[in-house]
């Protein structure tokens, strides 16, 4: 019965093609998040992304217009990953900037990349031309900022989310409910960019009704 539910909500959603759901998305259990659920929250959302990324810079269109009318039970967390070792820069800068912005997110810092015509972040000096340009930090501050203990942490945090979730790329998406179960969701497995934030939606609908089945 619950295998049916859920097929009827990724249905119900507009996913309807796939045989299988390894298809669609790789199921987890027990997997501990580094956020906190907030409140009423019984879902969180991670979006895996790279300044660099241009699949990224596409599929911030549809995740951004997604997160202005999502459930209210879920959180979104913005999580920068780089699958090449020289995107690290990126995600460097973007960390930086976002401890001087309120509500800073990946859209705006894409939008920011591409106006400031900077081009990829793929070099400590690239890294830097961003954190200068998009926040007040004198040179000495920038370098401390980019290497502070914070930042490392967060990273570390980051790459073993990722492992655990077996993310190898970006875009991907991560959901994990608050009794620890969690899918990915990625390209990778051939399915368009807004059918994923669908599965998000199928999943989160079944999830529901499976709460209040309890």
């Amino acid at each position: 019965m619950k295998r049916f539910y859920l097929w009827a909500s990724l249905a119900f959603c507009g996913v309807t093609y796939a045989e299988s759901e390894n298809e669609l998305y790789e199921r987890f259990s027990q997997i501990e998040s580094p956020f906190k659920f907030e409140n009423d929250s019984q879902y969180q959302l991670l979006y895996f992304f790279n300044l660099n990324c241009p699949a990224c810079h596409n599929f911030n269109h549809f995740i951004e217009a997604w997160t202005k009318d999502k459930p209210s039970s879920v959180d979104v967390y913005y999580v920068p990953y780089e699958p090449f070792e020289s995107w690290k820069w990126a995600n460097i800068a973007y960390k930086v900037v976002e401890g001087h912005h309120a509500d800073f997110n990946p859209y705006d810092a894409t939008r920011m990349l591409i106006e400031s015509e900077i081009g990829p972040i793929n070099s400590f000096k690239e890294a830097q031309e961003y954190i200068s340009k998009f926040t007040s930090e004198g040179r000495g501050n920038i370098m401390q900022a980019m290497y502070s203990s914070n930042l490392i942490d967060s990273f570390n945090s980051a790459e073993k989310l990722a492992s655990d979730l077996n993310v190898t790329g970006t875009p991907t998406l991560g959901l994990i409910t608050k009794d620890g179960v969690a899918y990915k969701i990625s390209p990778e497995t051939g399915i368009s960019m807004p059918t994923m934030l669908r599965i998000v939606d199928a999943l989160v609908q079944y999830h529901d009704h499976a709460l209040k089945e309890n």
